[in-house]
């Protein structure tokens, strides 16, 4: 079984959780260099946001539950989701009204 532990990205290795306190080591087995990420960093960058130009409602579905589950993930409410999907649905009726091709 995997699991996730979600936290906010560290400043350096020193103020990581995986640090293990030695110079130039990491719990994960990287190597530190001048204080940047290990070679073999654990932490992730959460995946990006899904925005597609198109009228498939399939495709807009997927999206959404995409960037839910996300927003979810970073702690945003329903208030920040909603306003970026109105965003995104005035910004793509924008496009249809001046007449660009939207896929």
């Amino acid at each position: 079984m995997k699991k996730i532990l979600i936290i906010e990205d560290p400043k350096s290795c020193v103020f990581c959780p995986v640090f293990d306190g030695e110079i130039g080591k990491c719990k994960e087995g990287g190597i530190i260099e001048d204080n940047e990420n290990p070679t073999k960093c654990p932490l992730h960058d959460l995946p990006a946001r899904k925005h597609r130009d198109t009228r498939d409602e399939i495709k807009m579905a997927i999206d959404y539950g995409w960037n839910s589950c996300l927003a979810a993930l970073e702690g945003k409410d329903m208030i920040d989701k909603l306003i970026e999907s109105l965003d995104k649905a005035i910004d793509t009726a924008e496009r249809i009204l001046a007449g660009k091709d939207v896929q």
